[in-house]
């Protein structure tokens, strides 16, 4: 027998009546063994767990941790076959044999949790499974049958950290990762204190022929593979920052931040030492402003030189600076600035939006997968756009209520007009205060937001006798900006009584 779990709404209650409980036990068991605080949250009842899996589309069971206290005995290979009936269009709660399931997909596979009863919230489950993605995200990259089955020691041990018997607790990834391997400390300049850097060695599971576990960003390429040598003598150094901006309906820049790291990834079978050589840059920020607003990884050390970087680089992905850029008084352009104009149509129950796009990139810079989004009001009906540039598209989204447009490609340098006609059920003041923002995302492949650049690179190696090494070696520089958010604030003045 097949039984939905009731609305969610009715869980709100029972999640906080269990995190007051859970709360309550913790503070009593504070001065006590913690088994003895184990066994008292498993009796009262509290995110009972029987286990944690994951299965994959095809309905083959990848890696099931089941937990010691529970005593129902369960198995996941007849939810996974109910799923596969189903074809996998199964609610995100189910009762299934007197098991409640929780199931999402992630990537390319399910994950899901097996409760005891229907008191436990569901709200708290998803959280942690979210967590728990997200943190694997960052080891494993892409989730797929394969990175899982090849990292299942990382996975279980994952598992294991996260749960107390048969409790989640909802762990922040920076004060997990330090349980899990050897996390290499770093020393922000400007604070003196010592943090964690978001950082995965390589060779968790030792040296062998095979890397065993991936960054998030790293490619599928493997560091070692079965290829010549000639082929494997590649470095890649990668530039990327991350921009995220508002700017009001007068031009004034509101909020202004920069996220950006370097990466070195070394397809070399040995350590190597590489040394960066920054451009100096009039029109961008000096190299010594970025390391003075860094998170310096301890392979990575500065030259004599306010230009030069050196860093030693292991064989895999080294995150080597991690820096933000907050300062809006700083010496650099932003990509795009936004006129706005709204005619409103009162009799006719319509809105006129007209917007001045103006891209300030490089010609041989263009903005590229650009994606944009303007929130309208509430009583719309109906809404069409139209654009100056010929490869950008309209779309109407009801579900968001918003109107979408895309484009493969920006110039750089140059200006385009997008317009957009609004029809309307009602007329209201406050459609001035709903139709507010426009929001862009993008792209811009080989340029950074800084205009930090780098001129070159030498690549040496602890033996001396290689002369001719440096020059064997591939290396490439990447660089890439996108955007978190570029939000812009539309004029609110626009709206006129139909009296």
């Amino acid at each position: 027998m097949i039984v939905h779990f009731a609305g969610l709404c009715s869980w709100t209650c029972k999640f906080q009546d269990n995190l007051f409980c859970l709360q309550t036990t913790k503070a009593k068991a504070a001065s006590v063994n913690n088994l003895q605080y184990l066994l008292t949250t498993s009796q009262l009842g509290l995110i009972m767990l029987h286990g944690v899996f994951f299965f994959s589309h095809s309905a083959e069971l990848i890696f099931c941790r089941k937990l010691n206290l529970s005593k129902n005995l369960w198995t996941p290979l007849k939810f996974i076959s109910f799923c596969k009936v189903k074809n996998f269009s199964v609610p995100l709660t189910v009762k299934f044999e007197d098991v409640h399931y929780i199931q999402f997909v992630s990537d390319k596979v399910y994950i899901a949790a097996a409760l005891q009863n229907d008191q436990d919230s569901v709200y708290f489950i998803l959280e942690y499974l979210e967590k728990t993605v997200s943190l694997l995200r960052d080891f494993l990259g892409v989730l797929t049958p394969v990175t899982i089955q090849e990292n299942v020691g990382l996975v279980s041990e994952v598992l294991i950290e996260s749960l107390n018997a048969t409790c989640p607790k909802l762990i922040e990834p920076y004060k997990l990762k330090p349980f899990l391997c050897s996390v290499v400390p770093c020393q922000s300049k400007n604070s003196g204190k010592t943090e964690i850097m978001n950082f995965m060695p390589d060779n968790l599971f030792g040296t062998n022929a095979r890397k065993k576990t991936l960054s998030s960003k790293a490619k599928e390429k493997p560091i070692i593979t079965n290829q010549s040598q000639a082929d494997m003598d590649e470095v890649f150094i990668d530039l990327i920052e991350t921009l995220s901006v508002i700017i009001d309906a007068t031009g004034l820049l509101l909020y202004y931040d920069v996220q950006g790291k370097l990466e070195v990834k070394s397809y070399l079978q040995n350590d190597a030492s590489i040394t960066l050589f920054f451009t100096q840059n009039t029109e961008g920020l000096s190299l010594s402003h970025i390391l003075g607003n860094a998170i310096i990884h301890s392979n990575v050390s500065e030259d004599d030189s306010p230009n030069i970087l050196k860093i030693r680089a292991i064989p895999g992905t080294t995150q080597a600076l991690k820096y933000c850029l907050n300062d809006k008084s700083a010496p650099v352009a932003l990509p795009f600035t936004l006129f706005c104009s709204i005619i409103p149509f009162p009799q006719d129950k319509m809105i006129a939006i007209n917007l001045k796009l103006h891209c300030s990139l490089p010609t041989q810079h263009p903005a590229v997968n650009m994606s944009g989004c303007i929130n309208l009001p509430a009583d719309t009906f109906t809404a069409s756009g139209s654009s100056t540039l010929a490869n950008m598209s309209f779309e109407y989204d009801r579900t968001s209520n918003a109107i979408k447009f895309n484009t493969p490609l920006f110039p750089g340098d140059s200006h385009h007009s997008i317009s957009a006609k609004v029809l309307l059920t009602a007329w209201r003041a406050a459609m001035a205060h709903e139709l507010s923002t426009a929001v862009l995302k993008f792209e811009v492949p080989m340029w950074c937001h800084s205009n930090t650049t780098i001129n070159n690179i030498k690549v040496t190696t602890a033996n001396a006798s290689q002369s001719s090494f440096s020059k064997q070696v591939k290396k490439y520089i990447r660089y890439l900006t996108h955007t978190f958010s570029y939000e812009f604030y539309l004029n609110e003045n626009w709206f006129i009584s139909d009296n």
